[in-house]
């Protein structure tokens, strides 16, 4: 059962095992871990290489909610949940939610709201701070998955809700969701996250220097991660006059970028080298340069970011042959850990001739080198 031996503050015991899934728009209800039932949700894979971290064609999409979305949300988790308990005949009045902090205490006050009976105008949730002795464990938005995760293998016999599911809803994948809660007094949304990481590294953020800081950083996460928001397939712009004839290796090289490490969010830095052979159609260079900085603005491994240019070229151009390398210095090799400063790496991606032509590998090498 859910709540064995913790009925006392719960009321009437939910059923023994979750029935069939089925989330209403906009409202995904997660089932907990029990022997025989329902498994966890899938825990979200890879993108694609273009459109990773990204909506259609490379834009990042921005929901902004406003309090009666939230309300909406809220009364379709309400809907489902009466709908799953009833269905196996126990449905447990008042119906007892944890809310993950923070975010999770506005969506379970919203819930609360959507449950007033029509009968007695009185709410069917009631909140709890002990986890322990609830129905369901809610919180604004599933993100990555991970706080789900934890609270489903913590809490065991417990069902798992959130207004928002950006693993699942395709509306929501890649996307900024903003609540409304998050521009009240005090929360200013990714700038209050700046300032926690302030008080956590042993810092005053109300201290004057610092004051502005927070808004400083948002404005340059802007421009540093600028990729999210460009498609690379819109930047390369393709000409076919003056291509005519031309079978040879173009190359750009020593394109300069600047890219964050995905693993600890520090920068590395270095130069590109982009190199294609037309067939047919040729790209203007100054879109080479901007292909990196596409792709070089996300969070980023080097294998990756080599291999994303190469393709995109490749593919998008229906190049004879495309290639990319890339040597670049990590900071989170020469600032921490192993401190090797200075040490620089360097990754290829070939595709197409490059790859399938020893002579043609070997006049690339020679043209960078040069």
């Amino acid at each position: 059962m859910f709540l064995p031996n913790k009925t006392a503050e719960a009321g009437r015991k939910p059923p023994r095992r979750p029935p069939t899934n089925r989330p209403a728009p906009g409202a995904f209800i997660y089932f907990p871990f029990v022997a025989g039932g329902v498994k966890a949700s899938r825990d979200p894979g890879p993108a694609s290489f273009i459109d990773r971290g990204t909506g259609a064609m490379g834009q990042q999409v921005k929901h902004v909610l406003g309090w009666m979305d939230v309300y909406k949300l809220a009364g379709s988790v309400w809907r489902d949940l009466q709908c799953n308990f009833r269905s196996e005949g126990a449905f447990p009045c008042p119906l007892v939610v944890y809310p993950v902090p923070r975010g999770g205490i506005h969506a379970a006050q919203a819930l609360m709201a959507a449950s007033v009976s029509a009968k007695n105008g009185l709410p069917q949730v009631r909140i709890t701070n002990t986890p322990e002795l609830c129905h369901v464990i809610i919180d604004d938005i599933v993100d990555s998955g991970k706080t789900m995760l934890e609270h489903k293998h913590k809490y065991r016999n417990m069902w798992f809700v959130a207004l928002v599911d950006k693993i699942n809803d395709e509306r929501y994948k890649g996307a900024w969701v903003e609540f409304p809660w998050e521009t009240l007094v005090g929360e200013t949304g990714p700038q209050d996250n700046i300032r926690r990481i302030l008080e956590y590294i042993g810092e005053d953020p109300s201290r004057p220097g610092l004051l502005e800081t927070p808004d400083r950083v948002v404005k340059s996460y802007e421009e540093l991660f600028a990729g999210y928001r460009q498609s690379p397939i819109e930047i390369l712009k393709t000409f076919e006059d003056g291509a005519a004839g031309y079978d040879e290796i173009i190359l750009q090289k020593n394109i300069p970028f600047t890219s964050f490490c995905e693993h600890h969010m520090l920068q590395f830095e270095g130069l590109a080298h982009v190199a294609y052979i037309p067939d047919g159609r040729i790209v203007g260079l100054s879109k080479m340069g901007r292909l990196v900085d596409v792709f070089a603005k996300r969070l980023q491994v080097q294998e990756r970011l080599t291999t994303q240019i190469a393709e995109t070229m490749y593919l998008h151009l229906k190049a004879k042959a495309a290639a990319c390398i890339i040597e670049a210095e990590h900071s989170c090799m020469g600032c921490r850990g192993v401190r090797k400063k200075g040490s620089r790496t360097v990754t290829s991606c070939l595709r197409g001739a490059f790859l399938e032509r020893p002579e043609a590998r070997m006049e690339l090498m020679a043209l960078i080198r040069g």
